[in-house]
Protein backbone atom coordinates (compact mmCIF):
# COMPACT_ATOMS: atom_id res chain seq x y z
CA UNK A 1 0.00 0.00 0.00
CA UNK A 2 1.04 3.62 -0.39
CA UNK A 3 0.26 6.99 -1.94
CA UNK A 4 1.23 8.53 -5.25
CA UNK A 5 1.78 12.26 -5.05
CA UNK A 6 1.64 14.75 -7.92
CA UNK A 7 1.46 18.53 -8.36
CA UNK A 8 -1.82 19.76 -9.84
CA UNK A 9 -2.24 22.79 -12.14
CA UNK A 10 -2.66 25.10 -9.15
CA UNK A 11 0.63 23.99 -7.66
CA UNK A 12 -1.02 22.02 -4.89
CA UNK A 13 0.33 18.55 -4.05
CA UNK A 14 -2.32 15.88 -4.47
CA UNK A 15 -2.13 12.32 -3.17
CA UNK A 16 -3.86 9.21 -4.51
CA UNK A 17 -3.79 6.06 -2.35
CA UNK A 18 -3.05 2.67 -4.00
CA UNK A 19 -3.17 -0.95 -2.93
CA UNK A 20 -1.92 -3.96 -4.82
CA UNK A 21 -1.58 -7.67 -4.01
CA UNK A 22 1.11 -10.13 -5.06
CA UNK A 23 2.07 -13.65 -4.10
CA UNK A 24 5.39 -14.60 -2.50
CA UNK A 25 6.42 -18.25 -2.94
CA UNK A 26 9.36 -20.47 -2.24
CA UNK A 27 11.84 -20.80 -5.15
CA UNK A 28 10.77 -23.78 -7.23
CA UNK A 29 11.76 -25.40 -10.49
CA UNK A 30 10.26 -28.26 -12.50
CA UNK A 31 12.76 -30.53 -14.24
CA UNK A 32 11.32 -33.31 -16.38
CA UNK A 33 13.29 -35.84 -18.39
CA UNK A 34 11.37 -36.22 -21.66
CA UNK A 35 12.37 -39.88 -22.05
CA UNK A 36 12.94 -41.62 -18.70
CA UNK A 37 13.65 -41.07 -15.01
CA UNK A 38 17.35 -41.76 -15.59
CA UNK A 39 20.12 -40.32 -17.73
CA UNK A 40 22.50 -42.20 -20.02
CA UNK A 41 26.20 -41.44 -20.40
CA UNK A 42 27.18 -40.01 -23.77
CA UNK A 43 23.53 -39.60 -24.78
CA UNK A 44 21.59 -36.37 -25.45
CA UNK A 45 19.05 -36.68 -22.63
CA UNK A 46 16.24 -34.16 -23.35
CA UNK A 47 14.76 -32.24 -20.41
CA UNK A 48 11.90 -29.80 -20.05
CA UNK A 49 12.75 -27.14 -17.44
CA UNK A 50 10.42 -24.44 -16.14
CA UNK A 51 10.17 -22.03 -13.23
CA UNK A 52 6.83 -20.35 -12.43
CA UNK A 53 6.93 -16.66 -13.31
CA UNK A 54 10.38 -16.82 -14.94
CA UNK A 55 10.98 -16.68 -18.68
CA UNK A 56 12.87 -19.63 -20.16
CA UNK A 57 15.42 -17.13 -21.51
CA UNK A 58 16.30 -16.22 -17.91
CA UNK A 59 16.98 -19.81 -16.81
CA UNK A 60 20.40 -21.34 -16.31
CA UNK A 61 20.78 -25.12 -15.94
CA UNK A 62 23.94 -26.60 -14.45
CA UNK A 63 25.07 -30.21 -14.03
CA UNK A 64 28.55 -31.26 -12.96
CA UNK A 65 30.21 -34.01 -15.04
CA UNK A 66 27.81 -33.34 -17.92
CA UNK A 67 27.55 -31.08 -20.98
CA UNK A 68 24.45 -28.86 -20.96
CA UNK A 69 23.04 -27.28 -24.14
CA UNK A 70 19.65 -26.24 -25.53
CA UNK A 71 17.81 -27.48 -28.62
CA UNK A 72 14.27 -26.84 -29.88
CA UNK A 73 13.15 -25.42 -26.54
CA UNK A 74 14.56 -28.34 -24.53
CA UNK A 75 17.63 -28.64 -22.35
CA UNK A 76 20.02 -31.36 -23.51
CA UNK A 77 22.11 -32.91 -20.73
CA UNK A 78 24.86 -35.36 -21.74
CA UNK A 79 26.70 -37.03 -18.84
CA UNK A 80 30.34 -37.71 -19.60
CA UNK A 81 31.76 -41.22 -19.96
CA UNK A 82 33.33 -41.23 -16.49
CA UNK A 83 30.45 -39.49 -14.68
CA UNK A 84 29.13 -40.64 -11.30
CA UNK A 85 26.14 -42.93 -10.87
CA UNK A 86 24.02 -39.98 -9.70
CA UNK A 87 24.11 -36.40 -10.93
CA UNK A 88 22.47 -33.30 -9.53
CA UNK A 89 20.74 -30.91 -11.96
CA UNK A 90 20.50 -27.35 -10.64
CA UNK A 91 18.17 -24.69 -12.07
CA UNK A 92 18.93 -20.99 -11.60
CA UNK A 93 16.91 -17.91 -12.47
CA UNK A 94 18.94 -14.93 -13.62
CA UNK A 95 17.45 -11.97 -11.76
CA UNK A 96 19.10 -8.55 -11.57
CA UNK A 97 22.35 -9.90 -12.98
CA UNK A 98 22.57 -12.64 -10.35
CA UNK A 99 21.81 -16.38 -10.56
CA UNK A 100 19.32 -17.49 -7.90
CA UNK A 101 18.97 -21.22 -7.22
CA UNK A 102 15.35 -22.20 -7.86
CA UNK A 103 15.55 -25.96 -7.43
CA UNK A 104 17.67 -29.08 -7.82
CA UNK A 105 16.87 -32.65 -8.87
CA UNK A 106 18.98 -35.81 -8.70
CA UNK A 107 18.93 -38.42 -11.48
CA UNK A 108 20.49 -41.86 -11.74
CA UNK A 109 23.09 -42.24 -14.48
CA UNK A 110 23.72 -45.46 -16.41
CA UNK A 111 25.54 -46.66 -19.50
CA UNK A 112 23.41 -47.00 -22.60
CA UNK A 113 21.60 -50.34 -22.84
CA UNK A 114 22.84 -52.83 -25.39
CA UNK A 115 21.04 -52.49 -28.77
CA UNK A 116 20.24 -55.32 -31.18
CA UNK A 117 21.77 -55.97 -34.60
CA UNK A 118 19.71 -55.78 -37.78
CA UNK A 119 20.26 -55.75 -41.54
CA UNK A 120 19.53 -52.52 -43.39
CA UNK A 121 18.34 -53.27 -46.93
CA UNK A 122 17.52 -50.48 -49.40
CA UNK A 123 17.68 -48.01 -46.53
CA UNK A 124 15.11 -49.92 -44.44
CA UNK A 125 15.91 -51.83 -41.25
CA UNK A 126 14.48 -55.35 -41.32
CA UNK A 127 13.93 -57.96 -38.60
CA UNK A 128 13.47 -60.70 -41.21
CA UNK A 129 16.00 -63.54 -40.87
CA UNK A 130 15.24 -64.87 -44.39
CA UNK A 131 17.03 -62.68 -46.92
CA UNK A 132 17.47 -63.16 -50.66
CA UNK A 133 20.92 -63.66 -52.13
CA UNK A 134 20.38 -60.54 -54.26
CA UNK A 135 19.75 -58.37 -51.21
CA UNK A 136 22.48 -59.98 -49.12
CA UNK A 137 25.13 -59.35 -51.79
CA UNK A 138 23.99 -55.79 -52.52
CA UNK A 139 26.98 -53.51 -51.69
CA UNK A 140 24.58 -51.08 -49.94
CA UNK A 141 23.27 -53.74 -47.54
CA UNK A 142 24.81 -53.30 -44.11
CA UNK A 143 24.48 -54.28 -40.46
CA UNK A 144 23.15 -51.65 -38.06
CA UNK A 145 22.68 -51.44 -34.30
CA UNK A 146 19.30 -50.19 -33.12
CA UNK A 147 16.79 -50.33 -30.29
CA UNK A 148 14.05 -50.89 -32.84
CA UNK A 149 11.17 -48.59 -33.81
CA UNK A 150 9.53 -48.92 -30.38
CA UNK A 151 12.67 -48.18 -28.36
CA UNK A 152 12.30 -45.58 -25.60
CA UNK A 153 15.59 -44.03 -26.69
CA UNK A 154 17.33 -43.82 -30.05
CA UNK A 155 21.12 -43.59 -29.82
CA UNK A 156 23.57 -43.86 -32.71
CA UNK A 157 25.86 -46.90 -32.63
CA UNK A 158 28.52 -47.63 -35.26
CA UNK A 159 29.27 -51.23 -36.22
CA UNK A 160 33.00 -51.79 -35.78
CA UNK A 161 33.27 -55.34 -37.10
CA UNK A 162 31.86 -58.89 -37.06
CA UNK A 163 32.49 -62.46 -38.16
CA UNK A 164 30.63 -64.43 -40.83
CA UNK A 165 30.33 -68.18 -40.28
CA UNK A 166 29.23 -70.07 -43.41
CA UNK A 167 27.40 -73.37 -43.53
CA UNK A 168 30.62 -74.92 -44.81
CA UNK A 169 32.23 -74.15 -41.45
CA UNK A 170 34.44 -71.36 -42.77
CA UNK A 171 34.62 -68.23 -40.60
CA UNK A 172 35.56 -64.84 -42.07
CA UNK A 173 36.32 -61.65 -40.09
CA UNK A 174 35.00 -58.32 -41.38
CA UNK A 175 35.84 -54.76 -40.40
CA UNK A 176 33.11 -52.13 -40.56
CA UNK A 177 29.39 -52.65 -41.18
CA UNK A 178 29.36 -54.20 -44.69
CA UNK A 179 30.50 -57.47 -46.25
CA UNK A 180 33.90 -57.13 -47.89
CA UNK A 181 34.82 -58.56 -51.30
CA UNK A 182 36.07 -61.85 -49.84
CA UNK A 183 32.82 -62.48 -47.93
CA UNK A 184 30.65 -61.47 -50.90
CA UNK A 185 32.49 -63.91 -53.14
CA UNK A 186 31.91 -66.73 -50.62
CA UNK A 187 28.22 -65.87 -50.18
CA UNK A 188 27.58 -65.87 -53.94
CA UNK A 189 28.55 -69.55 -54.02
CA UNK A 190 25.77 -70.46 -51.59
CA UNK A 191 22.31 -71.73 -52.53
CA UNK A 192 18.78 -71.03 -51.38
CA UNK A 193 18.15 -72.54 -47.96
CA UNK A 194 21.79 -72.29 -46.90
CA UNK A 195 22.43 -70.55 -43.57
CA UNK A 196 24.86 -67.86 -42.50
CA UNK A 197 25.63 -66.83 -38.93
CA UNK A 198 26.77 -63.26 -38.25
CA UNK A 199 28.68 -63.50 -34.98
CA UNK A 200 30.77 -61.39 -32.58
CA UNK A 201 29.18 -58.16 -33.80
CA UNK A 202 30.89 -55.21 -32.14
CA UNK A 203 29.44 -51.71 -32.02
CA UNK A 204 30.69 -48.42 -30.57
CA UNK A 205 28.12 -46.18 -28.88
CA UNK A 206 28.02 -42.39 -28.47
CA UNK A 207 29.64 -42.84 -25.06
CA UNK A 208 32.73 -44.29 -26.78
CA UNK A 209 32.23 -47.76 -25.30
CA UNK A 210 32.38 -50.90 -27.45
CA UNK A 211 29.74 -53.58 -26.89
CA UNK A 212 29.19 -57.00 -28.42
CA UNK A 213 25.74 -57.54 -29.90
CA UNK A 214 23.62 -60.64 -30.26
CA UNK A 215 24.34 -62.64 -33.41
CA UNK A 216 22.23 -62.74 -36.57
CA UNK A 217 21.27 -66.14 -38.02
CA UNK A 218 20.38 -65.73 -41.71
CA UNK A 219 18.75 -68.16 -44.14
CA UNK A 220 19.09 -67.52 -47.85
CA UNK A 221 15.63 -67.05 -49.34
Amino acid sequence: TGKIGYMDQQGVMQFIPFEREYTVGEPSATVSNMDLNIMYRGYDNPFSVSVPGVSSHSLVVKCNQADVTTKNGLWIIKPRANSADQLNIEVYARVGGKDMLMGAHTYRVKNLPRPDAYFEINGEVTEDTKISLRHLTDPKTKIVASYGPDGLIQAKFDIVGFQVKLQTGASLAVRGDRFDAKVLAAIKKLKQGNTINIMYIKAKGPDGQEVQLRGLPIELN
